[in-house]
């Protein structure tokens, strides 16, 4: 520039090799930088890119005799995000019940277990990635009231999408003892039609972090 320009101006450029002094921009153009979005507005909008959730309200139940349940009816949630780069929070609490001790509710993506989200291989020991599976009241260590009772356990797994295409989540579940036991969601395995019974809720969230 020809002068030194005003107090509080600063040095800007047309993008074409000329230089003036002018006062801050407001960023009144839509655009991103670095990461942080500007609407056009001088706002800013960064933090989530956005955020998606199910609330599943049906009570489901069934059992894993034909292989693992990938996807729980009603339990899923599809986001599409706006980078590749953008990472995706899973978020599910699970309300439900099962005749086994020995299962395992875990995370899906596009009907294929998500396998990073699992424990380490140790032996025999089945690699799972979470256990609501308390409920047993057909052996020992039997708890009289166990039929009767809805449990809840929240699960959560920060994933690397890298697409921009519309991704589906979902809550899946596994017995890793019997195929023959069953399970339940949003109900007790009993679920005595009673005013001690219960029907309950169950949400799967998915947050896309830029």
């Amino acid at each position: 520039p020809a002068d030194d320009g005003a107090d509080g101006e600063v040095l800007t450029t047309d993008g074409s090799g000329v230089c003036d002094w002018g006062y801050p921009a407001k960023l009144e153009t839509a655009r991103t930088i670095n990461g942080v979005a500007f609407d056009g507005s001088a706002n800013i909008t960064t933090g989530a890119g956005q955020v998606v959730s199910t609330t599943k309200t049906s009570a489901t139940t069934g059992n894993t005799a034909g292989g693992v349940v990938n996807a729980i009816s009603g339990f899923s949630v599809s986001i599409t995000p706006t980078s590749t780069s953008s990472k995706v929070l899973l978020i599910a609490t699970i309300t439900g019940a099962s005749t086994t001790r020995y299962t395992d509710w875990f995370f899906s993506k596009g009907g294929t277990r998500i396998s990073a989200f699992k424990g380490d291989a140790a032996s025999n020991r089945n690699r799972s990635s979470t256990s609501l599976g308390i409920v047993n009241y057909g052996g020992h260590e039997e708890w009289a009231n166990s039929p009767i009772v809805v449990y809840n356990t929240t699960i959560m797994y920060l994933d690397s999408p890298s697409t921009t295409s519309a991704t589906t989540y979902a809550v899946g579940v596994e017995h890793f003892h019997s195929s023959s036991d069953t399970w339940s969601v949003n109900r007790s395995i009993q679920d005595t039609d009673a005013s001690y019974g219960s029907r309950t809720v169950s949400t799967i969230t998915a947050i896309e972090v830029l």
